[in-house]
């Protein structure tokens, strides 16, 4: 007689169970959010003043993205890139990456191009494309801009065999009508160049700055700097060495150390290069020197 009871109760608990265990999966395992994508293909950079910041040439690797000035990551250009947006109308900033001394392992954030800023409506599941341009900070000091359009800043160094000559090349959107070459040819005794910079500069030692280079070459060659201070010994080091490219290439060279290490100093920057063993003829080519900080 008393077991009736308990058995009409059983399936109510039963059902309490089942619902009690359903809720704590979804807690468990909540709804997933459907992202957005944004494609970003390239950041260009924008020539807004060639006569202060000499050529737009770039090589811009990365894309570092932040969603409400929260940084989501940096991405290898092109990028396509997940993100969870709740708005109809969400902040998404872009900041242009590079490779630091030109190597993969050292991405950056390069400190004077501006971030690009862009809003962006939910749409999930679907993909919106950015036309992402920067252009570089007006806080930025151009301390040495050589593009070889009007001269050459570098000269022969002491009993250098050969040194860096302007010469014509073919005219592109980012090297102009001429370049610097320096030609090693082994019959000629021009087995090595040097090459210094006749104008000296000065690096802020508390600020970042960076050498960039456009180049391509057939022989390796070495980036150094002369250091000269008054009363102070001169100091010549090597800053980086460059390998072969048959194609242009850009490489941002940080500077900052060298800056910190040599507060009040001049820098005067040099090409170096000579033939491999085995090597009768070898060239390299560079454009747009620049050296900058802020």
């Amino acid at each position: 007689m008393n077991s009736s009871p308990m058995k009409k109760l059983y399936p109510v608990i039963l059902m309490c169970a089942i619902g009690l265990l359903s809720q704590s999966c979804n807690i468990i395992n909540p709804k997933e959010e459907i992202p957005t994508y944004i494609f970003i293909d390239s950041i260009k950079l924008s020539n807004v003043a060639p006569s202060v910041h000499g050529s737009p040439s770039e090589r811009i690797k990365d894309a570092w993205v932040y969603l409400d000035n929260n940084l989501i990551g940096a991405y290898e250009l092109p990028a396509k890139v997940p993100l969870i947006l709740l708005k109809d109308s969400n902040e998404v900033s872009i900041r242009a990456g590079v490779w630091d001394n030109g190597i993969s392992g050292t991405r950056v954030q390069y400190p004077y191009y501006l971030i690009s800023n862009n809003l962006v409506p939910a749409s999930p599941g679907n993909t919106i494309p950015l036309d992402v341009t920067t252009k570089y900070n007006e806080n930025v000091s151009f301390h040495l801009i050589e593009d070889f359009e009007q001269g050459n800043s570098f000269i022969k160094f002491l009993n250098a065999d050969t040194t860096l000559l302007r010469t014509g090349t073919l005219a592109t959107d980012l090297r102009g009508a001429n370049i610097a070459k320096m030609e090693l040819n082994r019959t000629a005794g021009a087995i090595g160049g040097q090459s210094i910079t006749s104008q000296s500069v000065n690096i802020p030692s508390t600020l970042q700055s960076y050498i960039e280079i456009d180049y391509r070459c057939n022989v390796p060659f070495t980036i150094a700097a002369q250091i000269t201070g008054i009363n102070a010994p001169v100091i010549t080091g090597d800053i980086i060495g460059l390998r072969e490219r048959a194609d242009w290439n850009k490489v941002y060279i940080n500077l900052t150390e060298y800056g910190v290490n040599n507060a009040g100093r001049d820098f005067n920057f040099m090409i170096k290069a000579s033939l491999p063993d085995g090597q009768n003829e070898g060239f390299v080519e560079i454009d747009n020197f620049k050296v900058l900080s802020f």
